[in-house]
């Protein structure tokens, strides 16, 4: 999402995961201030390194996300949600 020109670029797909992602870092205190100082950067400037960068110096990995998604729609009940 990072690499996307404007926000007219960006699909269903993409606002979705990337709510995934702020719930996933907001859920524990380092991932809540990476992301905190990620976004105290204002848009367009010379950040030295991006989230995508950043997640995986942080010791966070993609899986860990996908597992997060898991334990999330493991607590919903799918059959009384209509």
């Amino acid at each position: 999402m990072e690499q996307l020109a404007d926000g007219t670029e960006m699909e269903q797909v993409f606002y979705a995961e990337s709510w995934l992602w702020v719930h996933f870092l907001l859920r524990d205190g380092l991932r809540r201030e990476l992301l905190l100082e990620y976004l105290k950067w204002p848009a367009g400037s010379d950040q030295t390194k991006s989230m995508a960068q950043q997640l995986p110096a942080a010791g966070i990995a993609h899986q860990d996300l996908v597992d997060h998604l898991f334990q999330i729609a493991i607590g919903m009940d799918f059959e009384n949600s209509r």
